[in-house]
């Protein structure tokens, strides 16, 4: 056993130690202040044999060391013998104890990865009021093979995966550069007219609820045409058609600007949702693409819709009533809102409250919502068209008890920037409302503010 341990103590992993015994089945190893007890007991089945039961360190250092040798010592062959142990009598050679080492270490690991395959291949499927009709379309002179997956009822657009992707991985050119943080998804593969999007690993699988709520987003708002669908067709997948750039990083990160004319398509289809009482929640450039450098922006997350009734509908729709993230609210980017919007959005109507009272805080519930979306797509626009000499630059993670106007840091930039893109009777309502959206919100609809180019 000395022998064996010397050798084990004396390799380049554990540097020079100097052992010695200091009664049967203990040790004491030492290199310079560090010092070590290591202590054996008897092999319950083969009595000659001596098995490690711990190596601690005496000197109040960290033993930490040692993790990897008691480990190594715990492993046993067929016969249940403690290798490290038969190697010390010569019951193994040398070519016989790697060769017990390099099995168990196999067995491990296939044991290892037993449940995560597991878990990878026996997904739940989605709930039966969720499935879309999928059938493979066979391929023309514009398209090749692809398998289509469209909705029963017919209210949303099909979307369509490739049999075979023209770019097996995507990546954008400047996918290290993160915008505003809140994004759920990453771009996993991306061809000529389709984008597919994995939910990121750490939040695990779309849940029924999920599920259910895209569904519905997207039945509500397929007559707008500034909405690219994007449909989860698998516990963590999403498709979509490939809408083009992303407005934040591939413009506003470039040192790029757009034209507000091409937010105009989306405003629009805003009020009317607004007029239907449908609330988009966390509009942000991030969330926004163009075809090209001239095409109408389009909105491609719509995790965070929903109406008004299913917002103060706890008994049938809690999925939507409950949904907060881990601040205790629904899911938001801080960058486009302010504190005062959110505690607005979020007031609940009490069951026991009289009727003038529920109107009052319907009405201004309301009132919060769209203010919310319409200051979020304000500031959109001022970050996204603002020129270049007077930029405007949001700070992801700050949360404002207050708007943009109310600081200093771009009040000179945005009121250039309302002087020149907002009409003349409706400006000082506008700043009013950049200094503080829940306090002074729009009287009239953003789109009919701004003027058009």
């Amino acid at each position: 056993m000395f022998s064996l341990l010397q050798k084990l103590m004396r390799t380049p992993a554990f540097e020079e130690y100097e052992i010695s015994k200091i009664e049967d089945g203990k040790y004491l190893l030492s290199l310079g202040d560090k010092q070590y007890q290591a202590d054996f007991v008897k092999d319950k089945f083969d009595t000659d044999l001596w098995r490690l039961k711990s190596i601690e360190r005496i000197d109040d250092g960290d033993d930490s060391r040692f993790e990897s040798l008691k480990k190594l010592w715990e492993i046993k062959d067929r016969r249940n013998r403690s290798v490290i142990g038969a190697a010390m009598i010569g019951w193994l050679k040398p070519n016989e104890i790697f060769e017990q080492l390099r099995t168990q270490s196999t067995l491990a690991e296939k044991k290892r990865l037993k449940n995560p395959f597991k878990r990878i291949y026996k997904i739940k499927p989605l709930p039966a009021d969720t499935r879309l009709i999928r059938q493979i379309i066979q391929p023309t002179e514009q398209t090749q093979l692809h398998r289509q997956f469209s909705d029963p009822l017919n209210m949303f657009k099909a979307v369509s995966r490739p049999t075979a992707w023209e770019v097996k991985k995507f990546h954008l050119a400047n996918s290290r550069k993160s915008g505003p943080h809140g994004q759920e998804k990453r771009v996993d593969k991306r061809g000529a007219q389709s984008i597919q999007l994995k939910l990121r690993k750490f939040l695990g699988r779309f849940s029924d609820q999920q599920i259910r709520q895209n569904r519905y987003a997207l039945r509500l708002l397929s007559p707008y045409q500034s909405i690219c669908p994007c449909v989860i067709v698998d516990r963590n997948t999403v498709l979509a058609p490939d809408g083009g750039k992303d407005v934040y990083c591939d413009i506003i990160d470039e040192g790029k600007k757009i034209s507000i004319s091409q937010y105009k398509g989306f405003c629009k289809d805003m009020m009317k949702a607004h007029a239907r009482e449908i609330y988009f929640g966390d509009i942000k450039n991030p969330n926004f693409v163009i075809k090209s450098d001239t095409d109408p922006v389009m909105l491609i997350d719509l995790d965070c819709i929903a109406t008004f009734d299913l917002l103060q509908d706890q008994k049938n729709h809690p999925e939507v009533y409950n949904r907060v993230g881990k601040n205790k609210y629904r899911p938001l980017t801080p960058a486009y809102t302010t504190r005062k919007l959110i505690a607005g959005r979020e007031k609940k109507i009490p069951e026991d409250a009289d009727k003038p009272s529920k109107q009052k805080l319907k009405r201004e519930i309301k009132q919060m919502n769209r203010a919310g979306d319409e200051y979020a797509l304000l500031l959109c626009m001022l970050e996204a068209t603002c020129s270049k000499d007077a930029n405007i630059e949001l700070d992801p993670e700050r949360f404002n008890q207050f708007g943009v106007l109310a600081g200093d840091e771009f009040n000179h930039n945005i009121r250039v920037w309302v002087v020149n893109n907002i009409m003349p009777q409706h400006q000082e309502a506008v700043r009013k409302f950049l200094k503080d959206p829940a306090k002074y919100p729009l009287p009239n609809s953003l789109y009919k503010v701004i003027k058009w180019k």
